[in-house]
Parts: C-alpha cells; sequence; structure tokens
C-alpha cells in the first residue's frame, strides 16, 4: 500500500493496512527491520493455542545499518526488575502487563516484533493513533491490554535496525521537549482508556501509577519554560 507522498506519520499506514486486511492476523513487517523465517510459523502458534491473547512478542536483536548483531533488548524490562521473567516465553493476563511493565514504559520495543490478532476491537482503536507521530504503538498496546492476553517469545525471531538515520534515532536526537510533549499526550490518552474500564484494584493502581508519572512529566515541562 504506496502513498505518494509522506506524512510523517506511520500510524496512518498502519490504519490503512489493517483496514484493508482480509487476514486472521496482523503483522506491520516495518521496512528497515528484519524477521526470521521462522516467525510467523512460532508467532502464529501461540496465537492459535490461546485465542484468548490478541497481541503476542518475542525478543529482538539489535542490528546495525550493515546487518550485524549489536545485541538484543533483553534490557528494555531490567528497570522494572523484570529482565528474568522475559528470559523464558510467558503469557500475560493484559490487565496486569499493563500495571507491571506498560503504565511505566513500553517494553515492546519493535513493532515488527510483535503480531495482532484482527479483531473489531484493534479496528475501532487503531482510529486515536492517528493523532500521534511517535508512540502510538505503546498507546495501541496499553488500549488491547485491557480486554486481552498477551502472550511473550523468548527466543529471538527478529532484527531490530538501530542506526544514526534508523527512525528512532531521529526521534531520540535533541528532541527531548517533543519526546515529553508526546508522553503527556500519551499519558491523558491512558487516563481516558482507564476511566473507561471497571474500577478494581487493577485499573486504580495503574491509573494512580499513571497520574504520578504525568504530574511529574508536566513539571518537567515548566522547568523547561523557565
Amino acid at each position: 500500500i504506496l502513498r505518494k507522498t509522506n506524512s510523517g506519520n506511520p500510524f496512518i499506514q498502519w490504519k490503512k493496512g489493517i483496514e484493508l486486511s482480509l487476514g486472521k492476523y496482523i503483522w506491520v513487517a516495518e521496512s528497515d527491520d528484519v524477521a526470521s523465517v521462522q516467525f510467523l510459523e512460532k508467532m502464529t502458534e501461540v496465537m492459535e493455542k490461546n485465542e484468548d491473547v490478541n497481541l503476542c512478542f518475542c525478543q529482538s536483536y539489535q542490528i546495525n545499518n550493515h546487518g550485524k548483531i549489536t545485541g538484543d533488548w533483553s534490557f528494555q524490562a531490567a528497570s522494572l526488575s523484570a529482565q528474568k521473567l522475559f528470559e523464558s516465553d510467558f503469557i500475560m493476563d493484559g490487565k496486569q502487563f499493563a500495571k507491571q511493565f506498560l503504565v511505566h514504559k513500553n517494553v515492546i520495543p519493535n513493532a515488527s516484533a510483535v503480531l495482532l490478532r484482527k479483531t473489531d476491537e484493534l479496528v475501532s482503536k487503531i482510529t486515536t493513533l492517528q493523532s500521534l507521530k511517535t508512540c502510538g504503538d505503546w498507546l495501541l498496546y496499553f488500549n488491547l491490554c485491557m480486554n486481552s492476553k498477551v502472550a511473550y517469545v523468548a527466543e529471538r525471531l527478529n532484527y531490530f535496525r538501530i542506526h544514526g538515520e534508523s527512525n528512532v534515532a531521529k526521534v531520540l536526537k535533541g528532541r527531548k521537549k517533543q519526546i515529553l510533549d508526546v508522553e503527556i499526550i500519551l499519558r491523558k490518552e491512558f487516563e481516558q482508556i482507564l476511566n473507561k474500564q471497571e474500577q478494581n484494584a487493577d485499573t486504580r493502581e495503574i491509573a494512580e501509577t499513571n497520574r504520578k508519572y504525568l504530574s511529574k512529566l508536566r513539571m518537567n515541562r515548566l522547568r523547561q519554560l523557565v
């Protein structure tokens, strides 16, 4: 699905692709990344065996612009004292996954490592991403976790390319103010999602954690203006 012009917003294309797709699963295979030939086989096997899982992701290698492996992304959850959990496959209730991980940070660093089940819910929620040029994937995963289980495959089946001209590098390079603004918008969206959920101990804890992050982000933003 080609666009004549680059909108600068990948989630517009995500929406179009998901809406036009006819299959059972969605894989956003980003052009800069590489996958193992066994990626779809192993990921769909998990989804087929667990119909209550709508999001499955795997561990990724990190590669440079020459395709050389420079590491992996197992460190992504290290700051949350959960690195050992990601050494093995697991299936987790979505709200628990949001509470332990996604409300703190996006521990799914690469969309190419994710397989989604195409559901009416996915199609409806993809529309909300178009207001964000970055972090829309984080918002989508958080949203889907409210009504689904999450599966993780510890095998490194994806190769996430990071180099000076990659989208991730461009976003991080000298754009601290913009990143801060985007996360404030993102956490306001989290607030709205949580307000629509049945209120229980988990949703209240997630909401309280999100409020603390939002308050801190706003304070940091004010400091930048002084």
